[in-house]
């Protein structure tokens, strides 16, 4: 039939993407140094000076954006090995 999609042979559905671990993917040190310019042990002794254990991974994730000037993508990858 016109328009419809065939199945593959495992049985899943082709107009579906992939399904992903429900595990989070951790950024490696060196990935993470190369795009925000510091180690996460840096980063983390930074998140400490202010008291960051007080905050929500919002509030963290902000503060990387606005005090430091991490991109977003970078400040929640932070936040998350922080956390």
């Amino acid at each position: 039939m016109p328009g419809r999609r065939r199945r593959p042979s495992d049985g899943t559905s082709s107009d579906r993407p992939p399904e992903r671990s429900a595990a989070p993917q951790r950024i490696s040190d060196a990935r993470l140094g190369s795009g925000t310019g510091r180690s996460a042990l840096e980063w983390f002794a930074i998140l400490d000076g202010v008291s960051a254990t007080r905050l929500s991974h919002e509030q963290i994730a902000r503060l990387l954006v606005d005090r430091f000037e991490v991109a977003s993508w970078w400040a929640q990858g932070i936040t998350v090995r922080y956390e």
